[in-house]
């Protein structure tokens, strides 16, 4: 198998139940070639324990925890300058999964599609009308639950396993 190496991050820490290696030590990676698109990867990364590859623009989505959230976050593969190192294939997407953080945008109140144009600002998808914003109606993401939910399926399957 063609992997690379390089100095590992964050030596001392753990994450996933799983030791980060030693900064002196060097850590083996499937390089960029090696990825497949929709794969799930056990990976090494600032923020994420494990990540499905978009080929599109060589990233990894996974689940990221920040101030008690847990949301979908990308990180980019180290051989196009980001932060992962993918360890090993775990897995492929269910074809029924899109590969995207969110599904679009949604108006708060009713959670219509919403687009937006230099000439209309955001707009209704149906209908066309220009969205009236106030405090509690303006734009907002469409989460890719299904995504979300089988990436927290395989995190708990990959600390429950090793």
């Amino acid at each position: 198998m063609d992997v690379r190496t390089t100095p590992a991050l964050d030596a001392g820490r753990t994450r996933g139940g799983a030791e980060v290696p030693d900064l002196e030590k060097d850590m083996s990676y499937l390089s960029i070639e090696q990825c497949k698109d929709r794969h799930l990867y056990r990976i090494f990364s600032r923020n994420l324990v494990i990540g499905v590859f978009n080929s599109v623009n060589d990233g990894f989505i996974g689940i990221r925890y920040k101030f008690g959230e847990e949301y979908l976050d990308t990180e980019y593969h180290w051989d196009a300058g980001g932060t992962v190192k993918p360890q090993e294939e775990i897995g492929i997407l269910p074809d029924d999964i899109l590969v995207a953080e969110d599904l679009g945008t949604i108006e708060s109140k009713t959670g219509k599609a919403l687009d937006w144009s230099p000439e209309k600002k955001w707009f209704f998808v149906e209908t066309g009308e220009s969205l009236v914003f106030d405090r509690d109606n303006f734009p907002t993401s469409k989460p890719n639950d299904k995504l979300f939910n089988y990436l927290k399926e395989r995190e708990n399957e990959n600390n429950n396993n090793g």
